[in-house]
């Protein structure tokens, strides 16, 4: 009898001792498993703030100088804005333009009072703006300024600008309309096309303009550098007789631009002049034929 309670003790401490055992394991994996999860939640917490911070770093680091007094700063709506007193600075590649990382995310400029020159290659590839606001206060626009615009559809020239580079606008394919404010007393618009004020100068054609025929006004003279470069949609062009003189590349891969003759020939650009054809008026166009006139007597250098 003795015997079978000893095994009986036996039997149940043993019973015992397995389920302090199996209920210490347990507790130790369901401990560590709440450990596992607390540390997971900590981390991705810590990873949701590390990405908040670094998105508002580069937030914070959208800002910078563009001259000796002027600011700039990019916000969330991709508003580019310029403020402070005096002139942007000059760039000379698209590198050095201090919003160049960030100009995909730019979709409109505001140029506030007190700027007073938009620097060259300022906007240089920034094609996805569509506005720009210029300010009374700007009298200089420079070389290359809004070179690859190519969302921009217009642009407002205030009073006070003296200046504007010829190739200002070079490769803004929206571009349909350039308007200046009446006051100003250097430039004007005619059916949106930009000339000095006095109209003998044409100093650039939108390269989005809607028509696909321009008839050139018999008051310019001179045509600047580029004037009708890239625009794509012109298909006919008439040159009076008065323009003698032609910066390079005034009709540059204007591609359906390609044959030119007298007015009344039919061509995509007729000329009227009668007795020479002006030095570069037609130097890197891609013309396929032209012809010329019986009273033509001599052909300026670089012409083609």
């Amino acid at each position: 009898m003795r015997e079978k309670r000893t095994r009986l003790m036996a039997m149940l401490l043993s019973v015992s001792m397995t389920l302090t055992l199996f209920c210490g394991n347990t507790l130790a994996v369901g401990t560590f498993a709440l450990e596992a999860a607390k540390e997971k939640e900590s981390s991705a917490l810590a990873s949701e703030m590390g990405e908040e911070s670094s998105s508002a770093a580069a937030i914070e680091t959208s800002s910078g100088s563009c001259g000796t007094n002027l600011k700039w700063s990019l916000d969330e709506a991709g508003v580019l804005k310029i403020s402070g007193t005096g002139d942007m600075e000059d760039y000379t590649s698209a590198n050095a333009i201090p919003w160049h990382d960030v100009q995909d995310s730019i979709t409109k400029v505001v140029i506030e009072s007190g700027v007073t020159k938009i620097g060259d290659m300022a906007f240089y590839g920034c094609g996805h703006v569509a506005d720009v606001s210029i300010p009374d206060t700007v009298t200089a626009i420079g070389d290359l300024a809004f070179e690859f615009c190519s969302s921009l559809e217009k642009i407002e020239i205030p009073k006070a600008v003296t200046s504007i580079a010829a190739r200002a606008f070079d490769g803004c394919v929206s571009l349909q309309a350039i308007n200046v404010a009446e006051e100003n007393p250097n430039y004007c618009s005619v059916d949106d096309v930009l000339f000095s004020a006095d109209k003998t100068k044409l100093i650039q054609y939108p390269d989005g303009y809607p028509e696909t025929k321009y008839i050139i006004p018999d008051t310019v003279t001179s045509i600047e550098q580029g004037a009708f470069a890239d625009c794509c949609t012109l298909e006919y062009l008439t040159i009076p007789a008065s323009v003698s003189l032609f910066a390079y590349g005034v009709l540059s891969e204007c591609s359906k631009l390609t044959t030119a003759g007298p007015i009344g020939s039919g061509c995509n650009i007729e000329y009227g002049w009668e007795s020479a054809i002006p030095s570069r008026a037609f130097y890197n166009c891609p013309l396929e034929t032209v012809t010329i006139g019986d009273d033509i007597l001599s052909i300026g250098s670089d012409a083609f």
